[in-house]
């Protein structure tokens, strides 16, 4: 399978690209804000999230062989949203 273009994101994070790290989080933090809001959060907890999200995202940039596939806003929705409901 292919690489997807927000591989990209997955590289930033690997080299510390804070420019590229800001973008991704004016893509993606606003939707995840307004999903924990929803789900009776708050915004400090979808904060929290996030920012765990993009740890675990870090972690698996390091890995050799991973590839991003799908689109990093659903990757990271996803990783939210498991933590979310684990808590």
């Amino acid at each position: 399978m292919a690489k997807h273009p927000d591989h990209a994101y997955l590289v930033a994070l690997r080299e510390n690209d804070s420019r590229k790290l800001e973008e991704l989080y004016a893509n993606c933090s606003t939707g995840i804000v307004r999903w924990v809001i929803a789900n009776n959060g708050t915004e400090a907890d979808a904060r929290d999230l996030f920012q765990e999200a993009l740890i675990s995202l870090h972690g698996s940039a390091h890995k050799t062989g991973f590839e991003l596939t799908c689109p990093i806003n659903a990757l990271v929705f996803t990783i939210c949203r498991n933590q979310w409901v684990n808590q």
